[in-house]
């Protein structure tokens, strides 16, 4: 399946490439980093629009359609990415030719509006100057190495995240051209949980990062207990008096907790018994972007 998806990205690049158009095949939609740059020339593009586009009358309208149909491809691709939905087949549905020609159409907008304004759109949008050299870096960095990563680090197989671990991520681990970042902060509650206390289900809290290996090879001893995506270590807190689903009553048990792909297994040390306790879980979040 990634085979098929890798040969996709070549034979597209070369077709792309051969055209003039080299940035259409290297897929900068794929790079959080390039996105967010994007959509903030977007936003200064938008507000200095009005001020060059007065005449003739139709050429607010036709900017207005350019910028919406790129905002709306950046924020679709987000979207995948926040709710780790990346994935060969994704790439090679959506492909970026809509995107190119998207953001091809907004450059020409932009374009007609230095010239109405009469100056360059270093000048005319600050932010432009840093997306144009990122656009560059981009397509510079490695195609196949790129697709790869971001199908390891926002695909299926990755973990849920919420809206406080998206922001972390987002702030501090935002990666950078070449790819994604490996690292993804864990700060969650996770509902269910199968312990060997009480009725056997319980909730916790975790609090630590997981780690993502990019290239696809995790170390062999990781290899011989099935990971391929992901590995985490994560503090655990846990309500062991009275366990069960969302109940976060009584004294409270610490312990780790190890994240294997979305398999989980961890230990807490329970007072009451003065005992650990095996805890098995899966990775996955009610509300992914909420809890």
């Amino acid at each position: 399946m990634l085979k098929a998806g890798r040969r996709f990205v070549v034979a597209f690049a070369l077709v792309f490439s051969a055209t003039g158009l080299g940035f259409a095949g290297d897929y900068l939609f794929l790079s959080p980093a390039y996105l967010s740059a994007t959509k903030a020339v977007i936003s200064e593009a938008n507000e200095r629009a009005p001020l060059y586009f007065r005449d003739p009358p139709e050429a607010l309208a036709r900017y207005d359609n350019a910028q919406h149909r790129l905002y709306e491809d950046v924020t679709r691709v987000q979207r995948a990415q926040f709710f780790k939905k990346v994935s060969a087949e994704t790439v090679s549905e959506v492909k970026d030719a809509a995107f190119a020609d998207a953001l091809n159409g907004f450059k020409d907008a932009i374009n007609a509006m230095s010239e109405a304004a009469d100056q360059p759109l270093q000048k005319l949008l600050p932010s432009y100057a840093e997306w144009s050299r990122m656009e560059t870096r981009v397509v510079k960095a490695g195609l196949e190495q790129r697709l790869s990563a971001y199908q390891t680090r926002f695909g299926p197989e990755s973990e849920p995240i919420n809206v406080l671990e998206l922001l972390i991520s987002q702030k501090w681990l935002p990666g950078d051209e070449a790819g994604p970042a490996p690292w993804e902060p864990i700060l969650r509650v996770e509902a269910v949980g199968i312990t060997t206390r009480g009725s056997g289900l319980t909730s916790t809290i975790q609090t630590g990062m997981n780690y993502y290996f990019l290239d696809g090879k995790p170390p062999k001893p990781l290899q011989w207990l099935t990971v391929s995506n992901h590995v985490g270590v994560a503090a655990m807190l846990q309500y062991l008096d009275k366990p069960g689903v969302l109940e976060l009553r009584g004294r409270p048990s610490f312990g780790v907790i190890v994240h294997l792909d979305r398999k989980e297994i961890g230990v807490a040390w329970d007072d009451a018994n003065d005992r650990l306790h095996l805890t098995l879980g899966y990775a996955f979040q009610f509300v992914p972007m909420l809890m």
